[in-house]
This record gives C-alpha cells, structure tokens and sequence, in this order.
C-alpha cells in the first residue's frame, strides 16, 4: 500500500509544477503585473472545490477508473466521454512532457532522434509504472525533491530582491484570464485518486490537500519572482537548477501522467466500453505510451499543431472536472450538494469562456479561416468523444455496463 508521502509525490509530480510555472506565469504576469501572486491564489478557490468532489467520489466509489468509474452509475454516456477527456489529456500532454525536456534537455537533436529519445523516456516510464507502483513513487520522490530544491533557491533570491513596488495592472478581463490560466496549472493532482486501489482509504484525499499546499507555494514563489524587474529575478530564473528543475518536472511527470491515463483505460474495457484486450493493466499501459510515442512523432513534424493541442487541454481537463462535481452532487445530500453543485456550474463557466478565448484568431499558432485553430481542434476532438462515447455505449452488453466496479 501507498503511504501519505508517496501519495503526495505522485500527486505533485503530474502536475509537473516546475515547468508548468515556467511556462505559465510569465502569462500571467503579463496580463496582471504584480497581482500574479493573487491570481493563483484566486485559482486555487475553484481547484480546492473540485479537490473537495473528487475526494467525496473517492470515498464513496474508490477504484482505478477515478472520474470514469464515479460517473458511470450516474450516465454512462457521461461516463465514456468523462474517461475520453481524461485519457486525450494522458496521452497528449505525456507526449508534450516528452518533447518540452527533449527541447530543454537536447536542443540540437534532429527531429527523428528526438522521436527516438522521446519515445525511450516514453517506454521506460511505462516499465517503471508497470513493474511496481511504489518504484514509481520512490522515483516521483526524488524528481519533486529536486523542483523543491529549485524552488527554494528561488525563494532565497525572492528574499534578497524583496516583492515588486509596482502595482497590480490589468483591466477585469485580463483578471479574469489570468485566473483562468492559474487554473489550469493545477492540473495533474487528481493522478492520486487513480491509485485509491494502492492504498488506504483517506490517503488520496490526504495526499491531494498537501499537494495542492506545495503546488500553491511553488507557484507563488515563481509568480511573485517573474513580477520582479530585478536583473537578479531574472537571471535567477534562468539558473541551472531552475531548468534542471524543468528538464526533470517533465521527465518524472511522464510516468505520472500515464498513471491515470492507462487505468481509465483498463476500467473501461473492463465493463465493456473499450475492447476487452484492454482490460490487463499492462495492456493499458502499453496503449497509452503507443498512442503518447506517436502523438509525440507528429508534433516533431508539425510543432504548431503540437502546441495548439497542449493549448486545448484545459477544455478537456475542465470538462471531466465538471462531471466529477456532478457526479458528487447527484450522490450528496444538503450542503454538500449545493457546494459540489455550484462547483459544477463553475468549473463550467470556466471551461466555456476558456473555450471563447481560444477562438480568437491570435490566440495559439495556426487558424481556420477568421478563427483561432486552438478553438476549431478542442471542438473538433470533443464532438469526436462524444460520437465515440454514444457508440460505444451502445456496443457494451448490459450485463458489463451493471458490472461491479473495477479494481475493488
């Protein structure tokens, strides 16, 4: 069984928060200034809500499928497309996870070598997970110590530099989508509830609540020190820890990330809404890591497409946030349903003016036509999951859509 740490270790490295910091604050900070800070802090409100459904669907239904098997008792429909978003965002951002610390790593590797490379980072993840789980966390341990270490080296710059004097900028729309952003870059905790098998009742609910705890000290240390105009902000942002800190965030987030993405994959083909080959977790595993190897193929081909469709995964992570929530409300009672209920409409609201903005025709790298091809690739694969999502329901037998739970 996994203990708290491990849990925790997990938890933080799918969220790959060295890079994703890297990548977001500089984002954040230029639309809001010095209210960087303020802007994940805001951010954290509706990731705590969501940690907080997530972790009443977890007690109450725990299992491998995470956010799959909770919303499948409740539509299955709901449930399929629920576990697609799930499982596009494993394979495209472990795919990204590949080619960002191959960028970072080996910058002057042509682009079949780095496919080669990507793709042996890919497999030995997909060994490691599949060998033995507590492998997997010991070395997701020793990844986050290292962002830790970063982190703090930050932290020591921040205190000699002191807080920016500048004042927050930024009208309330830029607020708004610098919150968005901030959102979006706690993606990844939720990998713990795909081990609920692996360990003790109450630990992923646990392990989630301190994840979420460093995640928002890691981002307030990157933020407040990208709003400094210090030259030594700057150059401490550029250090050789900062980017070993980002080379390894995306290495050890690899493994992470194929966590949930494969035993989503193996509960539903366990009830018969994937074929039945996929059930056996290695089966899974070794789908999910295909599918990221070649993802990750076409991106060294056509990068802009590669960069739009990381772009586009706070729809599908959004979206499966949503159902989580719904699906704590329908299964609540009082309280707690309003709360997960307004969660919902959140997360929602969230999700829909994500997808606005990504319409914008400067928004991400390539368009179609008058529009942003950001927008036209999310709605794109999402009338494909669903299409998916009624036809494979309807394929699957009745006696597996009412079979038992998978992984209990």
């Amino acid at each position: 069984m996994l203990s708290t740490h491990q849990s925790v270790s997990v938890s933080t490295s799918s969220v790959a928060p060295v890079y994703s910091a890297v990548v977001t604050v500089p984002l954040v900070v230029a639309l809001v200034g010095s209210g960087a800070p303020l802007a994940y802090l805001l951010a954290l409100v509706p990731i705590v809500l969501v940690w907080a459904g997530m972790s009443e669907n977890d007690e109450r239904a725990p299992d491998k499928g995470s956010i799959y098997a909770w919303a499948v008792t409740v539509h299955p429909v709901m449930a399929w497309a629920a576990g697609y978003c799930l499982a596009l965002t494993g394979v495209v951002a472990t795919s990204g996870l590949a080619f960002v610390a191959l960028d970072a790593w080996l910058p002057q590797l042509p682009a079949w070598a780095k496919a080669a490379v990507g793709a042996a980072l890919i497999g030995l993840a997909t060994w490691v997970s599949a060998t033995s789980v507590k492998i997997t966390a010991a070395v997701q341990t020793a990844g986050v110590a290292v962002q830790v270490a970063a982190t703090a080296y930050l932290a020591w710059v921040l205190a000699q530099v002191g807080l920016t004097a500048a004042p927050p900028v930024g009208t309330v729309q830029d607020w708004v989508h610098a919150v968005l952003l901030a959102v979006f870059a706690f993606w990844g905790f939720d990998a713990v509830y795909a081990l609920s098998e692996e360990s003790h009742r109450g630990v992923p609910r646990r392990a989630a609540a301190v994840s979420l705890g460093l995640l928002g000290a890691i981002f307030l240390v990157f933020s407040a020190l990208g709003a400094s105009e210090d030259p030594r902000a700057v150059a401490a942002l550029t250090h050789p820890l900062v980017v070993a800190g980002v080379v390894v965030s995306c290495v050890m987030a690899i493994g992470s990330t194929l966590i949930p993405t494969a035993r989503g994959v193996s509960a539903m083909a366990e009830r018969g809404h994937l074929p039945a080959r996929l059930a056996p977790l290695h089966a899974a595993e070794i789908a999910a890591a295909v599918l990221a190897v070649a993802w990750l193929a076409l991106s060294l081909v056509v990068p802009g497409v590669f960069w739009d469709s990381i772009e586009m995964l706070s729809i599908f992570v959004g979206a499966y946030f949503t159902v989580s929530s719904v699906t704590a409300a329908l299964h609540d009672h009082g309280g707690l349903r309003i709360l997960h209920a307004a969660t919902a409409l959140l997360m929602g609201a969230i999700t829909a003016a994500s997808l606005v903005w990504m319409f914008a025709p400067d928004y991400g790298t390539t368009r179609v036509g008058p529009v942003g091809g950001v927008g036209v690739m999310a709605v794109g694969f999402a009338v494909l999951g669903v299409a998916l999502a009624v036809l494979s329901v309807r394929r699957a037998s009745p006696r597996r859509d009412g079979a038992a739970p998978a992984g209990r």
